[in-house]
C-alpha cells in the first residue's frame, strides 16, 4: 500500500480474517496507517487502531477517518476482543475533532451504500463519504447534503478508493475520474489541478 501511495487504510471485517493480533502486527509494520474510528478493544476500552489521520495536500490539511457498520460480523473470534461503536455517534465526534485541524474531512465508511449515505445525511461537516461494503460498481457519486458520496467495489468484499487532491474549479467538492478510479476532489481556489498523467500527485485512502 505504501508503494501505491495510500494515505490510510480503513479497516473492514475481512482485514480481521486472520485475527486481531495478526492485523495489529501488520499495522505496526505498515507505512500506511490502518485506521478505524469505531472498532474498540474491549480490554482497554480504546480504539483498536488509529481513529484518524491528517495529511497535507497542496496547502490543504485533509482529515480522514473510518467507520464500520454495527451489524457486521467480526471474523476469527475477534468479536471476543473487539466491539463496534455506533458509526453515527462516532462520525459526529470525529468531525468535531477533525474540523479543528483540517480543511477537508473524508469518511471511509464500511457500511454499505444506504447506511453510508444515511451517515452523510445525518452528520454535517463531512466533505466526502467513501462507500465501502457495497456490492457492484458505482461510478457516479452524488451529493447528500453538503457531502459528496463515492462508491467503488468489486462484489461484497471489494475495496473502495478515494484520492484527495486540490482542485480549482468551483467552491465545493466534486468527483474526478482522471486517475482511473472515482476520486473525491477537494476544491480549493489558488491551487493548480494535478496533471491527469501524473498519478504521483494523488495519494489515496482505502476502505
Amino acid at each position: 500500500m505504501g508503494l501505491m501511495g495510500y494515505d490510510a487504510a480503513g479497516i473492514g471485517e475481512r482485514e480481521l480474517g486472520f485475527g486481531y493480533d495478526k492485523l495489529k502486527d501488520a499495522a505496526a509494520k505498515s507505512k500506511t496507517p490502518f485506521i478505524s474510528s469505531n472498532l474498540i478493544d474491549k480490554k482497554s476500552g480504546k480504539t483498536a487502531f488509529k481513529p484518524y489521520v491528517v495529511v497535507k495536500k497542496g496547502g490543504l490539511k485533509v482529515g480522514i477517518f473510518s467507520v464500520l457498520g454495527p451489524k457486521i460480523e467480526l471474523p476469527a473470534n475477534t468479536g471476543e476482543q473487539l466491539t463496534i461503536d455506533d458509526p453515527i455517534a462516532t462520525a459526529q465526534k470525529m468531525v468535531a475533532e477533525l474540523r479543528k485541524q483540517s480543511d477537508v474531512v473524508i469518511a471511509l465508511t464500511h457500511l454499505g451504500r444506504v447506511e453510508g449515505e444515511d451517515l452523510a445525511a445525518q452528520v454535517p461537516g463531512i466533505d466526502v463519504v467513501v462507500l465501502g461494503h457495497h456490492p457492484g460498481f458505482v461510478a457516479q457519486g452524488r451529493r447528500v447534503n453538503s457531502a459528496i458520496t463515492v462508491a467503488m467495489a468489486r462484489g461484497s468484499s471489494g475495496s473502495t478508493y478515494a484520492a484527495a487532491s486540490p482542485h480549482t474549479s468551483g467552491s465545493a467538492p466534486r468527483l474526478d475520474t482522471t486517475t482511473g478510479t472515482p476520486a473525491a476532489i477537494a476544491s480549493t481556489a489558488g491551487i493548480p489541478k494535478p496533471s491527469s498523467n501524473d498519478g504521483s500527485t494523488n495519494r489515496r485512502a482505502r476502505s
